[in-house]
């Protein structure tokens, strides 16, 4: 059975002069639980803007695979509504350039998975055929690299057994094989609804020549130094911006709660029994 922890009530009074200072500690420790009866809707929207901003950051930090250090000392901010304003506009300026190295990227890895799709392929038929050879030579007819289920093979070629094609098979991975189909292009409805019932994959034929390795050499060069280009401007700003927000979130929690009276500041909440000496 749990027994849920004893807690003792805690009030908190800290000198204005030491404000900062003791939110960042109470924030590292962790342990204050905090009483929100009294919380100020002003730092729900800085919460909440800063929830935004820090979720952006992290995808564009995961982006451009940076490195989050450990928790540095940070500059104090003293108008928290203009830092967010501030951080926001940053962020909108550096959307483009990131978000067109992430869809550059994934499409340097498609191309990249294509060019390995074909290669395997190829290496499944070198004993029966050159495969790049062939496709890159054939002009009047129709040519389609298909990976099909072995089990489908057989009523594939029933299916289109009436068209007279030409094809060569052979195993590509346990249950399915690598399939050279060649066709008349005027059967080529006929091959396309074939494919589809059997939900054979097809390998686009420039994926098999050596021009299409030379664009995607030349696009993951282009990506390199978009990536290097973006870093070198960015890179150190968004880390330094990324901690300025976490710690911003941490002083919006307990801010939101602190009650002034004069000079000082009242916290009021809850702290485990075990930890009230440590705290």
């Amino acid at each position: 059975m749990l027994f849920p922890e004893r807690m003792v009530r805690v009030e908190i009074s800290i000198p204005k002069e030491h404000l900062y200072r003791a939110i960042e500690d109470i924030g590292r420790s962790g342990v204050l639980h905090i009483d929100r009866s009294e919380e100020k809707e002003f730092f729900h929207e800085l919460q909440s803007r800063a929830a935004k901003l820090l979720n952006t950051l992290e995808g564009y930090i995961d982006t451009l695979g940076l490195e989050v250090a450990k928790r540095e000392s940070v500059q104090r901010v003293d108008d928290y509504a203009r830092f967010l304003s501030e951080a926001e506009k940053f962020l909108s300026q550096v959307a483009a350039p990131i978000e067109s190295l992430a869809n550059r990227r994934k499409e340097l890895k498609e191309s990249l998975a294509s060019l390995k799709l074909a290669e395997e392929f190829s290496g499944a038929l070198k004993s029966d055929i050159d495969v790049e050879q062939v496709v890159s030579k054939v002009e009047f007819a129709g040519v389609k690299a298909l990976i099909l289920a072995s089990e489908s093979v057989e009523l594939f070629m029933l299916a289109l057994k009436r068209y007279d094609p030409f094809i060569v098979y052979a195993p590509y991975s346990p249950g399915s094989v690598a399939m050279l189909l060649f066709y008349d292009r005027l059967d080529e409805a006929h091959m396309l609804n074939a494919i589809a019932k059997m939900e054979a994959k097809e390998i686009e034929r420039e994926n098999f020549s050596e021009k299409k390795r030379r664009e995607v050499e030349r696009l993951k060069s282009e990506v390199d130094s978009l990536y290097e280009k973006i870093c070198g401007r960015y890179g150190k700003e968004l880390l330094d911006l990324y901690s300025k927000i976490k710690r911003a979130i941490e002083i919006f929690a307990v801010r939101s709660a602190l009650v002034k009276v004069g000079d000082r500041y009242f916290l009021y909440g809850w702290v485990p029994k075990k930890s009230v000496k440590s705290f």
